[in-house]
């Protein structure tokens, strides 16, 4: 889930990456599905994500929030 999360995030934020880095996360990503932060303070809901097999589950304002600060 870690590089679930890894390359979901690469995309949100729009990080350059070579393509063979990117087939590579997602040629290592399972089957299941994850959850970007903790269900038990996020909850369960959300936009799930198909390529990365992950729910974006926090609110994008928050999780952008350091960035955008900067």
């Amino acid at each position: 889930s870690l590089i679930q999360r890894l390359g979901y995030l690469i995309d949100l934020l729009a990080i350059p990456v070579s393509t063979a880095f990117r087939n590579n996360l997602l040629a290592s990503t399972g089957k299941n599905i994850c959850y970007l932060g903790q269900p038990s303070r996020w909850g369960k809901g959300g936009e799930f994500q198909q390529s990365w097999n992950i729910v974006d589950n926090i609110p994008h304002d928050m999780l952008l929030a350091e960035i955008e600060a900067n």
